[in-house]
């Protein structure tokens, strides 16, 4: 039970770029102002005619552009690139011993439901009575507001206390609701 090793070689792959040389930029710019000098020295050193004067700068011309040519021509760079691909295959092995047969006892429990009847009196002599307060207050906000209010009824009930004077509240320092007390004087 070895390992079975194998190698397998692709066919390369060629990609092609160019690159500037951004180095050569300023010998051409000072090639540039070496010419412009000789030109201007040449024509002031000699005395010459302006049909040769315009030959000479076309020469000049001609030699700055090849010099150009030569200097700024981008360079091509070409990348071979060689894949190998190498496999190993592992053989898998799965060896399972088995004394006794795999067989489990499950046992489920299952809650006992006991249903409990309890006798509940009502009297139907008096009706329950609800007290209905005509003010709520916020123990969260400091306000009080009226019965009817609907920022009186968003109040939680352990924030919430109730009483029908308005007087009560007043003492204890609490600020009027600005919805439904305020706005109705």
């Amino acid at each position: 039970m070895e390992n079975q090793e194998s190698t397998k070689y692709l066919q390369p792959t060629f990609t092609e770029r160019n690159v500037k040389r951004t180095s050569n930029m300023s010998i051409a710019l000072f090639l540039g102002v070496i010419i412009i000098f000789v030109f201007v020295i040449t024509i002031i050193a000699t005395a010459i005619s302006l049909i040769t004067a315009m030959a000479l700068f076309a020469l000049f011309a001609l030699l700055y552009g090849i010099a150009l040519t030569s200097l700024l021509e981008p360079l091509k760079i070409r990348e071979i690139n060689h894949t190998t691909v190498r496999t190993i295959e592992k053989p898998i092995v799965k060896e399972v011993f088995v004394d006794r047969p795999l067989i489990k006892e499950v046992v489920v429990e299952k809650p006992v439901y006991r249903d409990v009847v309890r006798n509940v009196y009502v009297s139907s002599k008096s009706p329950i009575k609800i007290p209905r307060y005509n003010y709520l207050v916020s123990l969260q906000t400091k306000r009080y507001h009226s019965r009817s209010c609907r920022l009186g009824k968003l109040i939680k009930r352990k924030y919430k206390i109730s009483n029908n004077s308005k007087s009560y509240f007043i003492k204890k320092k609490f600020k009027a609701c600005k919805v439904c007390i305020i706005k109705k004087k």
